[in-house]
């Protein structure tokens, strides 16, 4: 059985496409640690305060949403499943279209924005198969309802690693991916893909790191190293 199967499986026949445009956002805060509130969902999907707030109450009714305390949002478990599909669906096509197609990541998501809404299960079951059936998108983040990789559970930001530090890429924060792609663009064009190999060689005032990756330098910014999750022994590299 495959693992789009063993999702559990929306009981609602019809589910509108701004419904589940809240779920994936919620998913998505919530999968980086932060607080869902409206605030930032309105940031999130560019939709007013107001508009956000009476879509929040429609699916707090419905029950895909719960309020906690000091206003902060919850997934039940059935909105849980439905972001859950959505953001499976986004990830398996981004893979595809990086490993299938050599597009960069850019590219893979903004074609994965397009196509996940009209691929049918069928096909997109064919995509994962055909690429190897991987547990994580392009950037690392994983694919639900893959087993999760150990190293995703255990990672750090990179911006917290200090000069002659040695790491490992695991991920790119997908707020990097929603947020702002000049990040997403430049984590690709220095080279930090997942399971890279790195060393800190030094970290400006500003924060800006010069990095040692596969044999080469790139210089990133401090934005761009607190998009990036690493593990590792946080061993320093020995003095020559």
């Amino acid at each position: 059985m495959s693992p789009v199967s063993r999702m559990a499986q929306p009981e609602r026949e019809e589910v509108s496409a701004a419904t589940l445009r809240y779920l994936e956002a919620a998913y998505y805060l919530a999968g980086e640690g932060l607080p869902i509130r409206r605030a930032r969902l309105a940031q999130w999907l560019g939709i007013s305060a107001p508009s956000v707030t009476e879509a929040v109450g429609r699916l707090i009714d419905e029950g895909l949403l719960q309020a906690g305390p000091g206003r902060l949002l919850q997934l039940t478990s059935e909105g849980q499943d439905m972001a859950a599909r959505v953001v499976r669906r986004h990830r398996i096509i981004e893979a595809w279209a990086v490993m299938s197609l050599g597009l960069d990541w850019v590219a893979a998501d903004e074609e994965a924005q397009r196509l996940a809404p009209v691929v049918s299960e069928r096909v997109l079951d064919r995509m994962h198969q055909t690429i190897g059936r991987p547990s994580c998108c392009p950037h690392g983040n994983p694919i639900p309802g893959e087993p999760v990789p150990s190293s995703a559970r255990c990672a750090r930001r990179l911006v917290d690693l200090g000069a002659g530090e040695r790491a490992e890429v695991v991920r790119i924060s997908e707020l990097a991916e929603h947020d702002a792609h000049d990040v997403l663009d430049e984590a690709y064009r220095a080279r930090l893909v997942p399971t890279t190999p790195i060393t800190v060689v030094s970290v400006d005032d500003e924060g800006t790191m010069v990095l040692e990756v596969r044999g080469h330098r790139a210089r990133v910014r401090s934005r761009v190293a607190s998009a990036v999750w690493v593990t590792g022994s946080g061993s320093r590299r020995p003095a020559a």
